[in-house]
């Protein structure tokens, strides 16, 4: 699974493969992140997993900003955040602590020093972290307390982030034309 995590910014590529073993070379899938430069090809550097533990998929979502590499274990579900410049790991928070169980390659994304992630199943529930900190600092719940979005709204599947603006969109598409029925919640943060 080379390749399913794809994080780029400007000249660097951050390339998770998530079902890779472990360090040993037997324990199963626990996922390694390779950081290329894109101008010439060339591997710069390996992050390898912090738990070594079969089936924890570091990896499988990658995420690259100017200062941070965010790099998702979805075994675990646990995040992990890593120094752009020198590769140290920064922190490791796990999804629980942000009030959500998982997240969708749709929307993790980062701009700058924050990342946005989304969890689109029941309510849904989409949440920013600062990488410079680790901290939570917005967390966006779904609006739509009309349509029973316990079980059916997809709320933050999908979401994007620009200059400290985010956009959650609620997917809930009409099964007869496939059109998206409602957009969500503009924000400035930061």
């Amino acid at each position: 699974n080379f390749g399913y995590g794809l994080g780029l910014y400007e000249t660097t590529a951050c390339v998770g493969a998530h079902a890779q073993n472990g360090i040993d070379g037997s324990t199963s899938s626990v996922g390694v992140v390779y950081v290329f430069n894109i101008t010439n090809g060339s591997l710069i550097h390996t992050i390898t997993s912090p738990n070594q533990s079969a089936w924890h998929r570091f990896g499988y979502i990658v995420e690259v900003s100017q200062d941070y590499i965010a790099v998702y274990a979805s075994g675990s579900a646990t995040l992990y955040i890593y120094n752009r410049s020198d590769y140290t790991l920064r922190h490791t928070i796990y999804l629980s602590s942000l009030g959500i169980s998982e997240v969708h390659s749709e929307a993790f994304t980062a701009d700058g020093k924050y990342l946005m992630m989304g969890w689109g199943y029941g309510a849904g529930r989409v949440v920013v972290v600062d990488m410079s900190s680790g901290s939570l600092v917005l967390t966006l719940n779904n609006p739509d307390t009309q349509s029973s979005p316990a079980t059916s709204d997809l709320y933050g599947y999908s979401a994007s982030m620009f200059n400290m603006f985010s956009l959650a969109a609620n997917l809930l598409c009409d099964v007869m034309n496939h059109e998206p029925t409602r957009y969500w919640k503009l924000e400035k943060h930061g």
